[in-house]
């Protein structure tokens, strides 16, 4: 989201000039989806990785003691729950919820 913030009259000037709707207006998702596209277009893979390894990252100044918080997406059980759903999803042992 921070990215989105930092490139959003990029974003939005890309999305009016495209005939989108207002960015405002569109799902969360559909918003995520647009800015990681933006920012990996002429990327090779090699740097794709390189962005999407550092957005699994925690950040820099988040305290080792609050990684271990239940409620952290960096806990290892919420990151091992996260791996299983998604593992469970793609294998289709598990209808995604229709939105």
């Amino acid at each position: 989201m921070a990215t989105g913030r930092a490139i959003w009259d990029d974003l939005d000037g890309w999305a009016a000039a495209h005939g989108l709707p207002d960015l405002e207006d569109i799902p969360l998702r559909r918003f995520c989806n647009l800015v990681w596209w933006f920012i990996t277009q002429g990327r090779n893979e090699q740097d794709i990785a390189r962005v999407r390894a550092r957005l699994w990252q925690p950040p820099k100044e988040a305290p080792q003691e609050s990684l271990k918080d239940a409620r952290s997406p960096w806990n290892p059980e919420n990151e091992k729950a996260a791996l299983g759903a998604f593992m469970a999803q793609v294998s289709g042992t598990v209808q995604p919820k229709s939105q």
